[in-house]
């Protein structure tokens, strides 16, 4: 898993985008583990979330995450 490369490719495509960085399926074993996925948010300024989709954990949290972002970039 190469975090660097996405947010390469990401900004590549969008350049003016800001990020969010989201730890998702956490109901399973951890591909990436959380401490790392902080610190890439951190070194990026990007928020940290956590999400499942199986058992919604977090989810509410992202898109009202997600909101505001969309509602500061205008």
């Amino acid at each position: 898993i190469n975090l660097k490369r996405w947010r390469e490719e990401v900004l590549h495509a969008v350049p003016t985008q800001g990020l969010l960085v989201i730890g998702n399926k956490v109901d399973l074993k951890r591909v990436i583990p959380p401490p790392i996925g902080r610190a890439f948010a951190a070194s990026i300024g990007a928020p940290y979330l956590e999400t499942s989709a199986l058992t919604g954990e977090g989810v509410t949290t992202l898109f009202e995450t997600l909101s505001t972002l969309a509602m500061d970039s205008d």
